[in-house]
């Protein structure tokens, strides 16, 4: 919850239902308020009734503690209560789960304010009155070594309406863990070694009869932010994509300045990859993203994603770690707007690699792919067939999760929220392989030639050999001892 050397704000802490955290929270209010004296705390409930039960709660436990421990209260009120060491805690509570102009919090300087239950209320409106002056607390706080900290619990209740606050905190932490005021937790059941299955179908049972049971078992036990009526996919398939189990960790991840480069396995030069492309301008939520795939199985093999560098920049840099080492390659680039710039370079780099715009028109002899009225449902199309069908294919949490938000906008436009770069980058690598012939393909997509790009020295210089998995880069290993599996799997290619 508090690191003196952090510069979070607090925890965001999405857990299944009866794994214990709101007793825990009640736990680490009294822990605050015994051995720290002048200490505010503020409970945020989304009812009166339900934070009403919570302050009893937190009241019954410092009550139970033995004599010698136990704190004397100087007031004791249903809402409010106060300590004989000056700590004090307070609920505030929304007047009704409708209310959208509430001010509750608003001037309040607590060092410590759980937010429960966040994904039920309107939470944007209420940061906005409990942030500004939330802020400065918790700065002075930490400066002088005081444990401050906002902690938002929840499950999950949506990705619009009144839970989109939630949905939008928690996908915001999690997409830019290092830029977030709040660190992301999520907690599932079966992460617990006394949650079995057992335990999970009899908590099913207690909601049998209930209408849309496989709708409340998802959000309230599995942590599942599904979508409206306008979700392009199943229940049952987002459950899936957004299931961390199916989701496979990398072989190797390097973090970079502006995002990320993922491995899921080594790339083989006897092998063919496609490089889906998508190129953004660096506004709002989106993001350059590229996806390798295996252009034999279908299975993602690295994927990249960035935020706030020139797109000159992502393409020289960037891509080219990964392009250079990749011998046998077909690349697909969408080229609406800004990814131009991506299609001159990389035509520019890797020639007759790059596919035309044959979707478009067959006589296109333009480098890259529109993704115009016709052709964006292909795209469409070639994703949900991969959720449904294949969706092992799709290694990343991230890419998983992304897919698992496409819904139909009010144009009819299909989009994922926030973000949907990385699945779309997939996608374009399964258009190519459906609907170009590929086997025909230049050089650079076939086993007899080989083909080669030279690099300056100065763009070679920026590159760290480390971040590269091909056969080459082993050829003459420096004399080093092995440092992790990493190094290990270099070594035997040698």
């Amino acid at each position: 919850m508090w690191d003196p050397n952090s510069n979070k704000m607090g925890t965001i802490l999405m857990a299944s239902r009866q794994l214990g955290k709101t007793v825990f929270t009640e736990a680490t209010i009294c822990w605050l308020i015994l051995f720290h004296s002048n200490y505010p705390v503020m409970v945020m409930s989304r009812d009166q009734p339900q934070g009403t039960d919570t302050i009893i709660e937190i009241k019954d436990m410092l009550k139970r503690l033995p004599e010698w421990m136990a704190p004397e209260f100087t007031i004791d009120q249903a809402m409010h209560f106060k300590l004989s060491n000056g700590s004090e805690v307070k609920l505030q509570a929304s007047n009704n789960t409708t209310d959208k102009t509430s001010s509750k919090g608003r001037g309040k300087r607590p060092l410590f304010i759980w937010v429960d239950e966040a994904a039920f209320l309107h939470l944007d409106l209420h940061l906005k009155a409990i942030i500004p002056a939330a802020s400065e607390t918790s700065r002075v706080a930490k400066q002088k070594g005081i444990p401050c900290g906002i902690v938002f619990s929840s499950t999950p209740n949506g990705r619009v309406g009144k839970g989109a606050g939630f949905y939008n905190m928690w996908t915001a932490s999690t997409n830019n863990t290092e830029e977030s005021a709040y660190t992301p937790l999520r907690i599932h059941w079966s992460e617990i070694p006394t949650k079995t299955q057992e335990w999970y179908n009899a908590e099913r049972e207690k909601y049998v009869g209930a209408q849309d049971i496989d709708r409340i078992m998802n959000q309230e036990y599995d942590l599942v932010f599904l979508g409206s009526e306008d979700s392009v996919l199943p229940d049952h398939v987002v459950k899936q994509l957004q299931d961390k189990r199916y989701a496979a960790d990398p072989l190797k991840t390097i973090e970079y300045p502006h995002g990320y480069i993922s491995y899921f396995d080594m790339i083989d030069n006897e092998k063919r990859y496609v490089v889906g492309v998508d190129t953004s301008s660096g506004d709002g939520n989106d993001y350059h993203a590229f996806t390798v795939m295996d252009y034999e199985s279908d299975q993602v093999l690295v994927e990249g994603r960035f935020k706030g560098c020139e797109v000159s920049y992502y393409n020289d840099y960037y891509l080219r770690k990964v392009l250079e080492n990749i011998k046998y390659k077909a690349i697909i680039v969408e080229k609406n707007g800004v990814g131009k710039q991506s299609v001159e370079k990389l035509t520019a780099l890797y020639g007759e690699a790059v596919l035309k715009d044959k979707l478009n028109s067959s006589n296109s002899k333009t480098y890259g792919f529109t993704s115009s009225a016709s052709t964006r449902p292909l795209v469409v199309e070639q994703i949900i067939k991969t959720c449904k069908e294949n969706n092992e294919n799709l290694k990343s949490y991230n890419m998983r999760f992304e897919a698992s938000t496409l819904e139909r906008k009010a144009g009819g436009k299909i989009e994922g929220h926030p973000n949907d770069d990385l699945i779309f980058s997939y996608a374009f690598c399964k258009v190519a392989k459906q609907y170009y012939s590929l086997e025909e393909l230049n050089v650079a997509f076939n086993f007899e030639v080989e083909t080669a790009v030279e690099m300056s020295d100065e763009l070679f210089a920026l590159m760290d050999v480390d971040d590269f998995k091909s056969d080459r880069f082993f050829d003459k290993p420096e004399k080093r001892e092995p440092d992790g599996i990493w190094d290990e799997i270099g070594e035997m290619l040698v």
